[in-house]
């Protein structure tokens, strides 16, 4: 992930560069299928010193997911019950309110 940013980074400082016109910032980074094990603990202290607390979101690695993916629906009208998922709906909730946390941040940057 590291890398993939930094490669980012110099592509952006390309386009600032050739363009005046053209600013780009970063507004949020999001770790997405975050898991529990010391990798992710040691990209997400990486992230937050690189981008700052405030600007980080994480998104934890559950299978709700998968299993709205499957039933072909976005998390927000996933319903767990339908889905023959019940044990699903508290995950589901939690994982609408980070998803929306990031929309809300992201709508008051402007």
């Amino acid at each position: 992930a590291k890398d993939s940013l930094e490669i980012l980074f110099d592509e952006i400082d390309t386009l600032e560069d050739k363009f005046d016109d053209v600013n780009i910032s970063t507004v949020a980074a999001v770790l997405n299928e975050v898991g529990r094990d010391g990798v992710s603990g040691e990209m997400a202290e990486w992230f937050n010193s690189t981008f700052g607390e405030r600007f980080v979101f994480q998104v934890p690695d559950w299978v709700v997911v998968e299993h709205s993916i499957g039933y072909r629906t976005s998390i927000f009208a996933y319903d767990p019950d339908d889905a023959g998922y019940p044990w699903d709906a508290e995950k589901t909730g939690t994982l609408r309110d980070r998803y929306t946390a990031i929309a809300n941040h992201v709508e008051n940057l402007s």
